[in-house]
């Protein structure tokens, strides 16, 4: 294998290595964040979308179109 090869997946072995460090350490954050959110029975609310589904009785029109 040749010597640059070599260091360069040594390199991206750490580099992975690290990052699956930071992603359990997130984890691990975004665990703690859920655990307070549900010791503390907070209520969250999101916005609900409108995804009602158009009609299909009538075909589609732009708005420009008329």
């Amino acid at each position: 294998m040749h010597a640059g090869l070599k260091g360069q997946l040594v390199v991206q072995s750490k580099q992975m290595r690290a990052q699956g460090e930071e992603m359990k350490a997130y984890a691990g954050h975004m665990r703690d964040i859920v655990r307070a959110i549900q010791m503390f029975d907070f209520q969250i609310s999101l916005p609900v979308l409108d995804l009602a589904t158009p009609s299909t009785s009538e075909p589609l029109h732009p708005a420009d179109a008329q």
